[in-house]
């Protein structure tokens, strides 16, 4: 049997990738900014020369302190508008609670 002692807070991080084409020839962001602000400067900057960026967000948890991983990544296509809405709402992002298990006996005797 086993018994929840509390939990563990498991922050995540948020990746905004950004994608265009130059000339028919692709190009991204691949690693991801992690400022939605930055991300927002970049986006507009694109547009202002004329191209067309298409923009996802990745959100990722860690791991608990014992090395598990929590949550899988999600994944969210984004469009400017939204993006604008995340930056102006100071929207946080999502904070996942992981069980902390500790084994329980019950009656059982140690001393014998």
């Amino acid at each position: 049997m086993v018994l929840i002692s509390g939990y563990e807070e498991i922050r995540s991080r948020a990746f905004y990738h950004i994608n265009f084409q130059v000339q028919g020839r692709d190009f991204s962001i691949d690693e991801g900014v992690e400022d939605p602000q930055r991300a927002l400067k970049i986006i507009d900057e694109l547009k202002s020369r004329g191209y067309d960026p298409q923009i996802s967000r990745t959100i990722s948890y860690g791991a608990t302190k014992s090395g598990f991983l929590t949550k899988p990544s999600e994944y969210e296509d984004l469009t400017t508008e939204r993006l604008e809405e995340i930056v102006s709402s100071n929207e946080s992002l999502p904070i996942h609670r992981e069980p902390i298990i500790v084994p329980w006996t019950h009656g059982a005797d140690i001393g014998d």
